[in-house]
């Protein structure tokens, strides 16, 4: 669990949900920024580096936290190399709330019992 700001889905508040973020809509910072307005910041640490698809890099970022979920991150190979990417790196994840729409079914009601942790 945790908390994350998102447009309104229509649910009574705090109502447990289940919220699907895409890899693309995740970037990556060294340090957390400020005078930003994206909502959503995580800390967190490179887990893994996939190999390069084209011109991407995905990326795996364990939220720091116990039992915390890995955020799934897509940036450029350039973007990773600039960056110095690599497992262990501590990083800052952030996801623009608006890419969290709910009328795309990105944000969906869940049940009591948590059957995964994917983030």
């Amino acid at each position: 669990g945790g908390a994350i700001t998102a447009p309104d889905p229509g649910l009574p508040i705090g109502a447990p949900i289940r919220v699907h973020i895409r890899a693309r809509d995740v970037s990556v910072a060294l340090e957390p920024p400020r005078g930003i307005s994206i909502l959503n910041m995580f800390a967190g640490t490179v887990e893994e580096v996939g190999a390069p698809a084209g011109p991407y890099v995905d990326l795996g970022v364990r939220l720091d936290g116990a039992g915390a979920p890995v955020l799934r991150a897509r940036v450029t190979r350039h973007s990773a190399a600039r960056l110095g990417l690599r497992p262990g790196l501590p990083v800052t994840a952030l996801v623009k709330a608006v890419a969290l729409d709910p009328t795309a079914g990105l944000i969906s009601p869940r049940a009591n019992e948590d059957h995964g942790r994917e983030a």
